[in-house]
């Protein structure tokens, strides 16, 4: 900017810029894996950009597509599916699921995460054993439903 009149500009003002702990956190990693010489799969000159709303909506289909082919037709229904990819997530876990565990990180009625473990357990794909406390029942994923989510989220882009 000038001062009115004539005469040399101003320094120019400095600019804040002001990023959250998210961003911080993002450019962190992005640096990270860049420092590790990861991500290097992107062929030169490709620009990283977002995929469109209808490339999302396409892949969320093929997706859906493929887990059925996999899992089976039981699995063309959400709430199953939603059962086992919150028992994958928590697979590491030093302790098993509860049923009330499996309900709230699913957000699923417990009526329904109910009717769902007998054939999710009788499938092969979920063991459900008396827990300490009788009342409870303790929820792990089988080897079975394991490898079938590592195949299909492997497939993954």
């Amino acid at each position: 900017m000038s001062k009115s009149g004539s005469g040399p500009e101003a320094p120019s003002q400095s600019r804040f810029y002001w990023l959250s702990d998210e961003d911080v956190g993002a450019a962190a990693r992005l640096l990270t894996l860049l420092a590790r010489g990861e991500g290097s799969d992107v062929p030169a000159g490709q620009p990283l950009v977002a995929p469109t709303l209808e490339e999302r909506a396409r892949h969320a289909l093929a997706l859906r597509q493929r887990r059925i082919a996999l899992l089976g037709d039981m699995f063309s229904t959400e709430a199953p599916f939603a059962m086992l990819l919150a028992l994958y997530v928590g697979r590491t876990r030093a302790t098993p699921h509860t049923v009330t565990e499996l309900n709230e990180a699913t957000c699923l009625p417990a009526s329904t995460a109910l009717r769902w473990l007998g054939p999710l357990v009788s499938g092969g794909w979920v063991t459900r054993t008396r827990g300490s406390d009788a009342r409870r029942a303790e929820l792990r994923l089988t080897k079975k439903a394991g490898k079938a989510l590592d195949d299909l989220l492997g497939a993954l882009p």
